[in-house]
């Protein structure tokens, strides 16, 4: 059955994006706020994931990031991303690259 556009589908995992994911909606808390929090994973994804060794640098039109797994898996693989943050859509996207820096 589709999910009707005038109201959220009731099944998390019909609120699957793409790669992503979207949530129920977070009350509590401003728009700003929330974007802000968006962004920490960004510029320290060590509070939120096992890595270890984080290098950012600005590119044209969002960072570049380097950091090296540090968990259970693949330990000790270097992730290299570019990071693209749209303000106006609400969305980071997030591009995997090979070890050229080309994309994966």
């Amino acid at each position: 059955m589709a999910a009707s556009t005038t109201e959220a589908p009731s099944d998390p995992k019909l609120l699957e994006v793409g790669m992503g994911y979207c949530s129920e909606p977070i009350i509590g808390i401003s728009a700003d706020a929330l974007w802000g929090a968006m962004l920490s994973k960004v510029e320290a994804p060590e509070q939120f994931m096992p890595v270890a060794d984080v290098h950012l640098a600005d590119i044209a039109g969002g960072t570049w990031r380097s950091m090296t797994w540090a968990g259970p898996g693949p330990f000790g693989r270097v992730i290299l991303e570019k990071i693209f943050a749209d303000r106006s859509a609400a969305e980071i996207r997030f591009v995997m690259l090979d070890s050229t820096g080309g994309g994966a």
